[in-house]
């Protein structure tokens, strides 16, 4: 089971390798059938597949059509999902600590192609030279086929676009910090490892999305609202808000210089949506200057016009684009008019630009929670076992303040890595769930040497 997940998340790394349709699909998905080889993931998958069923019911009640492409990229999703949980689950369970660790020492060699790949990039970036460019651009014409403009220079490995890329990169920031917390300090010869990860932690400074930072001032506020509220309960000063609040503060003066400095024209529309903030969180987006952004919002306008039913049961597996063209006189002008949108409806075929939000459009609120109670069962875990408060507690049990803040960057590079999903990442993405089983795997590594050292 380890060395099939081995080649899965090798090939993962390659995220438009295969096209079908218009759609680009990991190379990852290359594995799958054999990862189903396994009684253990099979039988699990059924425990939700009646679920999927009823929806795509749900939805021929509908709207009286079967999209086999769309339906059939929800099952493979749920069965990525399903897979990854099934192995973290048995790794967390019954392997030892050195095979708990093994396993992120692997993650990072075999991540080794995407990081030559981001240091050519960023050796044009810095140079210029248009020889680094051609290598770039000849590895992706080979690893991201049949594509007519290729984006580089902003770190984006082996993807189509760098707005792609954070969900694995998030997710490799996170095993990297987690190999540098766990591993043994008195080695003194070159450390491969030590070097690899080092690697991603400054691929993670220099690459630029609005995804990337997006996904990042999420993840922040989220926590800051957690110990807010934690603090509230406790009624007194906590470490843990000072080193949020001083890692905010870093992100905020980097990501302000880096912007500023090499690519002012996505700095000035990071400053044209945060003077717009208000109308974006009431979702008035009519004067917002960003037409892009207002598109990729879609899913959020979409939701309002919900009728009861729908909200409880969805509109069925698959039916979103179904969705829309059916509530398109009923959507704001300014969405309907644009050519993102024209596009769209003339192929009959609406991008998820929100994972989470378009799935719940489709699953309603009573299939999803079916759907969670059935994935925590799977996983054997209840949600404070992933939380990132309740990981906190055991990583703030460190020998220094050093490695309480690297503890802390590890719940933050993961939980960032599985919130991209409130973007528009796509289906068959492996990258969240499997950051959510790193997280897992770390916290049980940190509770393993918390017992060793009789802690």
């Amino acid at each position: 089971m380890k060395k099939k997940f081995f080649y899965f998340l090798f090939l993962s790394q390659f995220g438009a390798l295969l096209q079908i349709a218009s759609s680009y699909v990991g190379a990852h998905i290359l594995i799958l059938p054999l990862a189903y080889l396994d009684k253990k993931t099979i039988k699990n998958y059924f425990y939700i597949f009646p679920i999927l069923l009823l929806s795509i019911f749900n939805s021929l009640i509908n709207f009286g059509e079967f999209r086999f492409l769309e339906v059939s990229q929800r099952l493979l999703s749920f069965s990525i999902i399903i897979y990854v949980i099934t192995f973290f689950r048995e790794i967390c369970k019954k392997s030892l600590f050195l095979e708990k660790f093994n396993l992120i020492k692997i993650a990072l060699v075999i991540s080794l192609p995407t990081i030559l790949i981001n240091y050519l990039e960023l050796f044009f970036r810095f140079s210029n030279l248009k020889l680094f460019a051609n290598i770039v651009i000849l590895l992706k014409t080979f690893f991201i086929p049949k594509r007519v403009n290729y984006t580089y220079g902003t770190i984006s490995g082996f993807f189509p676009e760098h707005g792609l890329f954070p969900p694995y990169l998030l997710m490799m920031v996170g095993v990297s910090l987690t190999y540098i917390l766990f591993r043994d300090k008195k080695i003194k010869k070159f450390d491969l490892f030590y070097f690899l990860s080092i690697s991603w932690i400054f691929f993670s400074i220099f690459h630029l999305s609005g995804l990337y930072y997006f996904t990042l001032l999420i993840t922040i506020f989220l926590f800051l609202s957690c110990i807010f509220l934690n603090s509230l309960k406790r009624m007194k000063a906590s470490k843990f808000l000072i080193y949020i609040v001083s890692f905010s503060i870093m992100i905020f003066t980097s990501v302000t210089y880096f912007f500023n400095l090499d690519d002012s024209w996505l700095f000035k529309r990071l400053m044209n949506l945060i003077e717009n903030s208000n109308s974006i969180l009431t979702l008035d987006l009519k004067n917002v200057l960003d037409i892009s952004f207002i598109f990729k919002f879609l899913p959020f306008i979409s939701l309002k016009f919900l009728n009861y039913l729908e909200f409880l049961f969805g509109v069925g597996l698959a039916s979103y684009t179904d969705f829309i063209i059916k509530i398109q006189d009923s959507l704001p002008s300014y969405i309907v008019s644009m050519a993102y949108f024209k596009q769209n409806l003339s192929i009959e075929r609406f991008a998820l630009n929100s994972y989470l939000v378009c799935l719940f459009i489709e699953l309603g609120v009573f299939f999803l929670l079916l759907i969670l109670i059935i994935l925590l069962k799977i996983a054997n875990l209840n949600l404070r076992d992933i939380s990132p408060l309740s990981c906190y507690k055991y990583f703030k049990l460190a020998n220094n303040n050093y490695e309480k803040f690297i503890g802390l960057m590890i719940i933050l590079s993961f939980c960032g890595s599985f919130l991209t999903i409130l973007g528009a990442v796509p289906l068959l993405y492996p990258y969240p769930w499997i950051s959510l089983g790193f997280l897992a795997l770390a916290f049980q590594i940190k509770k393993e040497k918390l017992l060793k050292n009789g802690l």
